[in-house]
């Protein structure tokens, strides 16, 4: 074989392999729609190969004839134009990594920004609960309503005082209590008190809703603090008392944003407020709290995406800006609503290029040593190929000779180097083949990353195992090929109890769900986990949640093949997931490979899940079990799971022993089951006044407990220890009744003398003297009826009145009520129109006295608050069915205002507008009459507005009153 034949054969060999990136550039360029400056490198490649073996077949068919010179300035210039395009094509992939890495870099300042505002948001929600929780406390309005030189003002004080100190958790620099005046009443810090607050802010906005004040320096201790407030209102949240504030440090935020594992080297987050100024530490600058004024770039994009977010689309890629420092950096930020907060995470490009830059040198050393290589391959060829020349010359005349001789011979080589070109082909087709295999491959592998990726994502977020099970079902129904699956999850918050649902992708029977429920409860006791043993009985005895496609007891598939895999990390066992398959169902090897990962992903979201859960059980555990008020808190199904040591005093009864069951048996006078389930079905809470246990009484209170969402979770019951204000209450009755008793006797012989010398039996008296005795009479009567009204009440309060019925005529006891009061409204120019419809009620048992005061009382304010001479009172008596009769009493005089209407009944109260119409009157009659009404199985009710006159009702049972004993009759003057 002569040198040139195996050069020949070299550049065959090597135009061959030069169609290989030929056919991978094609390939490429049909798979991906487009070319960039790779592709196109190998394009040249492959057109420079089909060049040269287009032009060496027609040279060895004769038909051109092209010189050796032409040749190696063509290999020249094609080796040229390589090196150029080789320049380029690193330039963009330096380019693109670049890019790609500072994407990367971005993709983490937002996922770090994200995670900050999110722990951010949910320390504010956590502020917003213990305020409320707080705020709960029904001393806060009794002190706020008392007047400070009240005998129960001081012990009020203390009770406040000490509710407010037992809730200073460390995170609170300060809580106090502000009047409806903006006056501080009450606070941890005495420095404080009677301080004018009316102009901050926190009182300003906390009239009506719950408000958080940006971070502002604190006057007295000049540390960073945010304040917290609340408004203390009513009951029933018709009246406005006050502001309860608590001051908040500000180390929390810190400690949220520099707590961060991410936050490492030059990354640094911080939070600016609406005037663009430092609210939280700085890494690189101190005492920057409200001093240091952010305005980059960063923090402008922020504000902007609140008022116009997406017009910056360019900021979302990886922009370098100066920050505070006026170092150059690369950020990212979110906007936090509620406070109008600004989060900036910066990590500085030096840091960032320097990583990008040792990558990007490795890629230029690389391609200088392929272009070394490439120069260096084409020296050689030409030295070779030159000196080859000169051999060629010299041989020349003895290959002629010998040409015909070796004519056969060379035809059998040329066919086998034909043969081997079509070898070498062949297996360049199946090399593609396996290329696109394995690239099919690579895209499936991708997909499952690209869906490992987003079901990490979309767990992140998530605080409830219920809606983690269901994002898992949604990844399951879409990557993996079953029937069922089923999910027992164990609760960490409480013994026994287990979280189980059942997902269906395809219709089952019921059968098929009993059959795959036996074969979990068989796998479950084989287990050692103490938990999945417990778990076996509960499983027996309870029913799945269902998701998914419903049950169809038609179908008549069975469960022929089960597969277990554990929700744990490490040793710790969270939970077992059992996946169900049909005999035509079976998992392969990559949707064994997928699901394994889901699993670990979600036994993951589980964990931090039952961490998180734990922790803020035994916070609340903590909180209840050092409360002095009793407190018992149950599940949504009814069930108890903590009662404090305060509760268990009260009654005696220990946690082990003691149901919901139990409770209702104990309080069986009142309907408590009702009043639980309207807190778990309507989220309503109920109230109870006075509730008796063991000689004690307490006020209770049934209300709804929620989640993060908002979502009913359970309830709690609070026994609220009032036996100090029932005996209170009582030695206060029994005070007004001595001393009512005590003052009829020289009231009475007031009221005796002053008539005998009016009427001249002690002699004859001046008309002055006259004038001054009729005036001590009518304070005398005034004193007598203001005497027999507050025996009236204590008799009534303490239940010693006495109650005597017999059958009258309503009708005639209403035309002589309404004779008696007559003269008065005739002194007034006044009219009383009495209207019976023609009704005819039946002789009722009623107490003569009892009755008469309750009508009298309703017609008497009647007239006194209606108009001189255009005043108009009607009496209205009506009969609703057989069993009640009604009496209504209508004026047009000056009406009860809207804010007075919900205290008209109540125990010595009189409206503004009363008070200032007549100064006379104890506020004891409509209370009185209420007492009475209601006592008697009755019912008294009003309708009023503001300068359009009242209408009073009292609904009274046919049927009469019910005789009682007693030591008083009523009191009449």
């Amino acid at each position: 074989m002569n040198l040139i034949k195996y050069k020949e054969r070299i550049l065959i060999f090597c135009l061959v392999v030069l169609l290989v990136p030929f056919n991978l550039a094609m390939g490429q360029a049909e798979s991906e729609k487009e070319i960039d400056l790779n592709v196109v490198v190998y394009w040249f490649f492959g057109g420079l190969a089909v060049v040269f073996l287009v032009l060496f077949i027609l040279k060895r068919l004769s038909l051109i004839r092209i010189e050796r010179t032409a040749i190696m300035g063509l290999l020249a210039g094609s080796l040229f134009l390589v090196i150029v395009l080789f320049v380029f094509s690193t330039y963009q992939i330096t380019q693109n990594l670049k890019n790609d890495k500072l994407r990367s870099v971005k993709n983490s300042l937002n996922a770090i920004a994200a995670s900050q505002a999110n722990h951010i948001r949910h320390l504010l929600r956590t502020h917003k609960d213990k305020i409320n929780f707080i705020n709960m406390n029904k001393g806060f309005v009794g002190l706020l309503e008392t007047f400070v030189d009240d005998p129960k003002y001081g012990s009020l004080y203390d009770k406040v005082l000490d509710r407010l100190n037992k809730s200073l958790h460390e995170e609170f620099d300060e809580i106090f209590i502000l009047d409806k005046n903006g006056q501080v009443v009450i606070s941890t810090d005495e420095r404080k008190i009677g301080q004018d607050r009316s102009n901050n802010d926190y009182f300003v906005n906390s009239k009506k809703n719950f408000y958080i004040k940006d971070a502002y320096e604190a006057g007295t201790t000049g540390e960073s603090s945010m304040a917290v407030s609340a408004p203390i209102i009513s009951e029933n949240a018709n009246e406005f008392f006050g502001v309860l504030v608590v001051r908040i440090k500000m180390d929390n935020l810190n400690k949220t944003i520099l707590s961060e594992d991410s936050m490492v080297g030059t990354t640094e987050s911080y939070l600016v407020n609406k005037d663009r100024l430092a609210i939280t530490s700085l890494k690189f600058e101190e005492s920057a709290f409200l001093k240091t004024k952010i305005n980059e770039i960063n923090i402008k994009h922020c504000f902007k995406d609140k008022y116009s977010p997406g017009e910056h689309a360019a900021h979302k890629e990886a922009t370098v800006f100066q920050n505070y420092k006026g170092v150059d950096v690369i950020g990212a930020h979110v906007y936090i609503p509620e406070m109008q907060w600004c989060l900036l995470v910066e990590r500085d490009e030096e840091e960032v290029m320097a990583a990008i830059n040792k990558d990007i040198s490795r890629i230029w050393y690389f391609t200088i040593g392929i272009i070394s290589l490439i120069i260096l391959i084409g020296i050689v060829f030409n030295f070779l190929l030159t000196r080859s020349l000169k051999r060629e010359v010299e041989t020349k005349t003895a290959e002629l000779s010998i040409a015909l001789v070796s004519t056969k011979k060379d035809q059998k080589e040329l066919e086998k180097q034909r043969l081997a070109t079509l070898n070498i082909l062949e297996d360049v087709s199946d090399s593609k083949g396996e290329l696109e295999k394995l690239n099919q491959k690579l895209e499936a592998r991708g997909k499952e990353l690209s869906a490992l990726k987003a079901l990490s994502d979309d767990l992140t977020s998530v605080l409830d195992v219920e809606e983690v099970v269901v994002i898992a079902n949604s990844y399951f129904d879409k990557f993996i090929d079953f029937s069922t699956i089923n999910y027992l999850i164990v609760n960490p918050t409480q013994d026994g109890s287990i979280i189980y649902n059942t997902y269906s992708k395809e219709a089952v029977s019921e059968k098929y769900v009993k059959e795959s429920k036996s074969h979990l409860a068989n796998f479950l006791s084989l287990q050692k986990d103490t938990n999945f043993k417990a778990a076996v009985k509960i499983i027996k005895n309870i029913e799945p949640k269902y998701y998914g496609v419903g049950l169809d007891n038609a179908k008549k598939s069975k469960p022929v093949g089960y597969e277990y895999y554990y929700l744990s990390i490490s040793e710790k066992h969270l939970g077992v997931i059992q996946v169900v398959h049909t005999e035509k169902q079976k998992i392969n090897k990559d949707e064994l490979s997928l699901l394994r990962a889901i699993v670990t992903t979600l036994s993951l979201s589980i964990d931090r899940l039952q961490t998180l859960t734990l922790a803020q059980h035994s916070k609340t555990a903590s909180l209840v079990e050092s409360l002095t008020d009793g407190v018992i808190m149950f599940n949504d199904k009814e069930e108890i799971v903590l009662m404090n040591p305060a509760f268990s005093a009260y009654t005696g009864f220990s946690r082990e022993y003691f149901s919901m069951i139990d409770l209702y048996k104990l309080l069986s006078r009142y309907d408590i089951q009702k009043m639980v389930k309207k807190a778990l079905n309507k989220g309503k809470t109920s109230h109870i006044n006075e509730v008796a246990l063991v000689h004690h009484f307490y006020e209770m209170f049934i209300t709804p407990v929620r989640d993060n969402k908002e979502q009913i979770v359970g309830g709690a019951i609070i026994f609220h220890d009032i036996t100090f204000l029932k005996e209170i209450d009582r030695m206060k009755t029994e005070f007004v009744a001595v001393a009512s008793h005590q003052l009829r006797t020289p009231l009475t012989a007031i009221k005796l003398f002053t008539d005998m010398m009016l009427r001249g039996e002690t002699g004859k008296i001046n008309k002055e003297q006259k004038e001054y005795l009729e005036n001590v009479n009518e304070s005398t009567e005034r004193m007598v009826r203001l005497v027999n009204d507050l025996l009236n009440v204590t008799r009534i309060e303490s239940g010693r009145l006495r109650v005597e019925p017999q059958e009258i005529e309503i009708k005639n006891l209403l035309k002589n009520i309404i004779a008696e009061t007559k003269p008065l409204a005739a002194n007034r120019q006044q009219k009383i129109i009495f209207k019976d419809n023609n009704v005819s009620i039946p002789k009722v048992k009623l107490d003569q006295n009892l009755v008469r005061q309750v009508f009298h009382n309703l017609i008497i304010n009647a007239i006194r608050y209606s108009p001189e001479k255009t005043g108009n009172i009607s009496i209205i008596l009506s009969q609703d069915n057989k069993k009640t009769f009604t009496v209504a009493v209508h004026d047009n005089g000056i009406g009860i205002p809207k804010k007075a209407q919900k205290r008209i009944f109540e125990k010595f109260y009189r409206a503004d507008n009363a008070i200032k119409s007549i100064t006379e009157g104890t506020g004891l009659g409509l209370y009185v009459s209420k007492m009475i009404v209601e006592s008697s199985g009755g019912k008294i009710w009003f309708e009023s507005a503001k300068g359009k006159g009242s209408s009073f009702y009292v609904c009274m049972p046919i049927k009469g009153m019910e005789k009682k004993e007693g030591e008083r009759g009523l009191a009449i003057s």
